[in-house]
């Protein structure tokens, strides 16, 4: 049985491999590391089961490393129905996505951080601060920059 995943809100959810449950999400984005299959992973990419958006990325790189590209994965979490995102440990990769996938839902980007370390904190069952990279969130950031509210200057000198 798997464990239960950290819920964000409009139904996204965070989680390492213990997490991923194909009978539970239509949607899974499924993030692993090819030197590290059968070991290491969930068994949906360990018997190489045709389910979800398998997501091939190692910690630490940069979204252009990530295969498919930001764009496929951006699409993919716009999918309707609730979404699962989970990598090995769901502290890293996994949260840089779930933060495409909040935003690309509707969520302001701020907002979207908010959830992510609030909810990963307050997780009982998985109490942990989310890894993010600036480079990774950099690029999000640009991405998404007209949803983000950027406070008038004039109002802050007062």
């Amino acid at each position: 049985m798997a464990i239960e995943p950290t819920s964000l809100g409009c139904g996204v959810y965070l989680g390492g491999f213990h997490c991923c449950d194909p009978e539970r999400f239509e949607n899974i984005i499924h993030i692993f590391r090819s030197q590290n299959v059968p070991d290491y992973t969930c068994p949906t990419i360990a018997e190489r089961r045709e389910h979800g958006l398998k997501v091939e990325w190692r910690e630490g790189e940069p979204f252009s490393a990530m295969r498919p590209g930001l764009d496929a994965v951006s699409a993919y979490a716009a999918r309707p129905g609730d979404l699962l995102i989970h990598c090995y440990a769901g502290i890293c990769r996994s949260a840089h996505l779930a933060l495409v996938a909040l935003i690309v839902r509707g969520v302001e980007p701020m907002e979207a951080m908010k959830r992510l370390y609030s909810g990963c904190w307050a997780d009982p069952l998985h109490r942990r601060v989310p890894e993010l990279f600036d480079y990774n969130l950099a690029e999000l950031f640009r991405r998404f920059q007209k949803q983000i509210e950027v406070p008038d200057a004039a109002h802050e000198q007062s």
